[in-house]
């Protein structure tokens, strides 16, 4: 396999009859064997490449790992609003995939770092049937922690990695059609001890070939949904937050000649949804406490919310009151217009006629002096119902405490919560917190005495005051439509390509977030359709919204010349870009007066203009001797790479943040150098050695032009550049010499350094009162050395039947940790001290048993072992705080986010069987 030094761009448009020599599969993966690979998806496949670090995305050549697009039979999947790209097709379906570590590429979409093509499996002439089942449950070698204190809290096993997948594949020709030919897969993963354990992804493509005509029509769907926890969030443990998120994709390529031409035309749609929700069921009656099932920008509360509580002092009890007395009380409050008012009772929640960020809504949400009835009570509080602050209730410390019985020894666990004793498990409910008792001995009885605390949050959510959830509620869509066209035509020496692309991106954005309570509110509206009430005569944010629409589009021309001599190949080429961003700007930042809810707007914001711009690429290599060859590639690129911080407009109760600017925003230039030097030792034995320098110029970046009124705009500070080599030496299975033998050595060294690591650094330094840095600074994936080590052995047919069919790969790899940044005391201290620490290497051993049994002329029977991370190395991947590390050697913080650590030792057992030709 790896890395295709010279250009992978002539593998896929050279004709044989001018291109002469092997074909180097340097960068390629090839699936055939994918059972052989002790890896569960593509991405944990790429960090085995030069030149990638992965963190918890994958970075290549010094770029983020939204600057990565991958292909799927030529269509690029990714999603325009964000940058991410992920690899959503099953498995069991794909055939290879090349890795394209530089940005040189002209037919296809552009990406800063990397580009990643997938081919899947072909339709057969048979019928073809695959099937993988695998599991991973291994608990005599597993090792994978979950999260200790949310087991502790359930009762369960730390087992949260535990899932079953199921694989399926089946292609050959459709009924009697022999020149139309499908491919189906699927796949299924389980995940076992989660709400919602459904994580499923569907392929499908049909090829027809009429006479000299190829046509294919390829989609996919994957669809996912989960339960995730926050490390802030450690006893209400409902209050996770949920997700889904479905992404799918339909495409079709004709290929066809005319005359002496070959022309190919694409034309596909992609699109992505993301929800989030944080699910808040404190009473635990099953209703989402907060949500807008409508999407229509009214929210949804529970009914609950709405039950005045008080204290009846003459009947000494407490009263809980009919939900229609709090809604009554809180629309003479807000004078809101009932007209909107919706009451569920069947569904057990109130949609309110407030949006999310006007104080009818935002005071009912939780904070540190509001919630509902049911959470802990303020025994201060007299009033029959709360009618100015709503359910205003004081939140105390709580500890789960290990207690004991000094007769008979018996361990036990307990609550402890503003000086009252509860049983465990913690239970939010009106009831639970009024059984509380004043003494431990009247909770359990005389002999029980305190042994140990054993967790201690500082309030019924979180460990820190005033801190929440981000995006409370959260719908994103993105999707685009592409149209593509290319042509091309072989003379003598030369083979002259051409074409054009088209997209047009639509983006959908409805982010409410309670940061910090109702004084600091964000909401992220792009391209929104709320109706505006009746009685909203004045202007606001839905007028706003609405004069402002979101619409960008692309387009690209391109021209270009494979050219072969007797020992020179190469490539010119040049690529020239339309690019309307659908920015809004403005020549001053003024505000406007503040609209009947407290939100103020950019005055005279005007829409920018298209962008014009040209990319040169050029790559050429020659042989100095028989057996090897020189290669020298470079390209001067600019891009967009995807489109957030241009088009995203976030506002924060009372201003506009960002979204705007004062000029056109720049595209991204990436500039890149490459030298390559090949070597063929012998038959299927290959040496590489690769220098490259590669610098991102102009990147999007968020800075606050005035600290007055907190107005943040989109500029272009961000610097980046990185450089190194990479030296592989690669031997495939085959060829004279142990043709059972498989191994591949590599060995990078990069530099990466810049003065941003993310577009809103420059924003949020400013707003600690820091000067910008002076320097230049590691990156956050800035890993200097890496090396790996694969070796692969096949056991031929002929072997005895215990060891024939069998074989035995195995992958050493390690790497050197990326930096981090210590506590600082004031500004210079920062500037000096950023990324100036480095975490630990990552270091992990993995290895894969397999044993295939022919079952018939037509199937074969495979079983397989594979554990990653065999001798459980506990790598540390990054920090959730810095002076909890530095002070007491304690990554995880306070809030114990485990996330900061990679996978522990997990295995996976499972087999698979191929019937083929029946």
């Amino acid at each position: 396999m790896w890395w295709y030094i010279l250009f992978i761009f002539l593998n896929f448009s050279i004709n044989d009859t001018i291109y002469e020599g092997p074909d180097y599969e340097f960068s390629t993966w090839k699936f055939e064997n994918i059972d052989y690979y002790p890896i569960l998806n593509i991405e944990d496949l790429i960090q085995y490449s030069p030149s990638s670090v992965k963190i918890y995305e994958n970075y290549i050549r010094g770029s983020d790992y939204y600057q990565n697009i991958y292909y799927i039979n030529g269509f690029p999947v990714y999603n325009p609003y964000t940058g991410e790209s992920k690899p959503f097709i099953p498995l069991i379906s794909i055939k290879k995939i090349k890795i394209k570590r530089g940005n040189f590429d002209i037919e296809n979409q552009d990406a800063n770092s990397g580009l990643f093509f997938i081919e899947t499996k072909k339709p057969e002439d048979k019928l073809n049937m695959e099937i993988r089942i695998s599991d991973r449950d291994i608990n005599f070698l597993d090792e994978e922690k979950g999260d200790y204190y949310a087991d502790l809290l359930l009762g369960r096993k730390s087992d949260l990695k535990r899932e079953k997948i199921y694989e399926f594949l089946l292609s050959g020709p459709l009924f009697k059609y022999k020149n139309i030919k499908f491919l189906l897969s699927s796949e299924y993963t389980d995940f076992k001890h989660s709400n919602f354990p459904r994580n499923y992804s569907f392929f499908s493509k049909i090829d027809f070939e009429f006479n000299k005509i190829k046509l294919n029509i390829q989609g996919a769907y994957k669809f996912r949904k989960n339960k995730l926890w926050d490390a802030n969030w450690r006893l209400a443990l409902d209050n996770y937050f949920k997700y889904q998120d479905k992404t799918k994709f339909l495409s079709s390529e004709i290929n066809f000649d005319f005359k002496d031409f070959k022309n190919k035309i694409k034309l596909g749609y992609f699109s992505c949804e993301y929800k989030r929700d944080v699910l808040e069921d404190v009473d635990n009656d099953g209703v989402d406490d907060f949500d807008d099932r409508d999407e229509d920008g009214f929210v949804e509360v529970d009914i609950d919310y709405f039950r005045p509580v008080y204290y009846n002092s003459s009947q000494g009890k407490w009263i809980v009151e009919d939900y229609r007395k709090g809604i009554d009380s809180l629309m003479k409050l807000y004078n809101g217009n009932t007209k909107y008012l919706e009451i569920n009772e069947k569904g057990g929640y109130v949609e309110l006629p407030f949006y999310w960020w006007e104080a009818g809504a935002a005071n009912l949400y939780p904070s540190t002096s509001m919630g509902p009835a049911w959470w802990a009570i303020d025994t201060t509080y007299s009033s029959p119902y709360n009618r100015a602050g709503w359910g205003a209730r004081v939140r105390f410390d709580i500890e789960l405490i290990q207690v004991r019985d000094t007769v008979s020894g018996k361990i036990d666990t307990v609550i402890y919560m503003s000086n009252k004793w509860y049983k465990y498990p913690f239970i939010p409910s009106s009831e639970y917190i009024r059984n509380g008792k004043g003494s431990l001995s009247d909770l359990l009885g005389p002999d029980w005495i305190k042994d140990t605390t054993l967790l201690r949050v500082g309030n019924q959510y979180m460990p820190l005051p005033w801190v929440y959830p981000r995006e409370q509620f959260s719908i994103k869509k993105s999707s685009y439509f592409y149209f593509s066209y290319n042509i091309n035509k072989i003379f003598k020496n030369h083979r002259i390509t051409s074409g054009f692309n088209f997209k047009k991106p639509n983006f959908y954005e409805y982010t409410i977030d309670y940061a910090g309570g109702l004084s600091n509110i964000y909401f992220n509206l792009t391209n929104i359709d709320f109706i505006k009430r009746e009685n909203d005569t004045s202007y606001t944010i839905i007028d706003f919204l609405k004069e402002h629409k979101i619409e960008p589009w692309e387009f690209n021309f391109y021209l270009g010349d494979n050219f072969y001599f007797k020992n020179l190949k190469g490539f010119f080429g040049s690529k020239f870009y339309v690019f309307n961003t659908s920015q809004y700007l403005s020549d001053s930042i003024i505000l406007s007066q503040p609209d009947s809810i407290g939100i103020r707007y950019v005055k005279n914001l005007k829409k920018s203009g298209p962008l014009y711009f040209l990319n040169f690429f050029l790559k050429f290599k020659t042989k100095i001797t028989e057996k090897t060859e020189i290669g020298f590639n470079y390209s001067n690129m600019l891009q967009f790479g995807y489109y957030y911080p241009i088009v995203n407009l976030v506002f924060s109760g009372v201003f506009l943040i960002s979204g705007v600017g004062t000029s056109p925003l720049k595209p991204l230039r990436s500039i890149l150098y490459e030298i390559n030097l090949l070597q063929n030792l012998e038959e299927n034995l290959h040496f590489l050695l690769s220098l490259f320098y590669k610098e991102n110029i102009a990147i999007t970046t968020l800075s606050m032009q005035s600290t007055s009124d907190y107005i943040s705009i989109v500029e272009n500070k961000g610097y980046h550049y990185s450089y190194g080599y990479e030296f592989i030496l690669r031997k495939n299975r085959g060829g004279e010499y142990f043709p059972n033998v498989g191994f591949y050595f590599i060995l990078t060294y990069q530099k990466a350094y810049g003065n941003s690591l993310y577009p809103e650094m420059f924003y949020r330094w400013q707003w600690s009162r820091f000067p910008l840095p002076e320097n230049l600074f590691p990156l956050n994936w800035d890993s200097r050395y890496k090396f790996i080590f694969n070796f692969e052995i096949y056991m031929p047919q002929n072997l005895p039947f215990l060891f024939r069919n069998s074989g035995i790969s195995f992958f050493l790899f390690s790497r050197t940790g990326t930096p981090w940044t210590p506590p600082f005391r004031n500004s210079r201290d920062a500037m000096e001290k950023i990324n100036t620490k480095r975490l630990p290497p990552v270091d992990f051993f993995s290895l894969i048993i397999f044993k295939e049994f022919k079952i018939s002329d037509y199937g074969t029977l495979g079983i397989f072992l594979d554990v990653y991370n065999l001798f459980n190395n506990e790598n540390l991947l990054t920090i959730a705080d810095p002076t909890w590390y530095q002070m007491f050697n304690d990554p995880e913080g306070k809030a114990k986010d485990i996330r900061v650590r990679g996978e522990r030792r997990n295995a996976r057992l499972g087999f698979y069987l191929k019937i083929k030709g029946f």
